[in-house]
């Protein structure tokens, strides 16, 4: 079975696995990113918490850095709304051993198990100029505050590293209503 083969079946088991929130362990240590306050470790399951900021402010969830990335998360990439946001980008990160891969989609997951997406994404150079390296959405849709797990449809190329414990690199853009 080639790596191609295995990436689409765990993508299935990532869903089947997110649906029962419980099979992801949380995050770690506290984190700044670009300005940005998230906890994790602060709530009882370790979710990442995206705090409330001004409805002007482009970020909402940032768990991306400048370290070495790996393929394959080992767990779920986990955030929280506290209130109601519009969300209006979502990027992962394939840098995938400096080939990228062909854009596939992206989804969001809430915490009852209601599915947002999947939408086809558009890849976009990264580091180096890594063809598709990044895969972006605009869903343009509204979340009521909670939960929500970011679902990629190719597991096998998603970026990871130790400065996420193990989730996928994921940006949400948007503004709280």
């Amino acid at each position: 079975m080639t790596s191609r083969n295995i990436a689409r079946p765990l993508a299935a088991a990532l869903l089947s696995m997110a649906m029962g929130l419980a099979a992801w362990p949380g995050a770690g240590a506290a984190d700044e990113a670009q300005g940005i306050r998230t906890t994790r470790g602060m709530e009882p399951d370790g979710v990442l918490v995206a705090q409330k900021r001004p409805t002007d402010a482009a970020m909402l969830f940032d768990n991306g850095n400048i370290y070495a990335v790996y393929n394959q998360p080992s767990r779920a990439t986990t955030f929280r709304l506290d209130d109601r946001a519009r969300i209006t980008t979502i990027t992962t990160y394939h840098w995938n051993d400096a080939r990228g891969d062909r854009a596939g989609a992206i989804a969001l997951l809430s915490n009852s198990g209601r599915i947002y997406g999947p939408w086809q994404a558009t890849g976009s150079p990264g580091q180096g100029g890594v063809p598709n390296a990044y895969w972006t959405v605009h869903p343009n849709i509204t979340l009521p505050a909670g939960r929500y797990t970011v679902l990629d449809s190719d597991l096998f190329t998603w970026s990871q590293n130790e400065g996420t414990d193990g989730a996928g690199f994921a940006r949400i853009e948007g503004s709280y209503r």
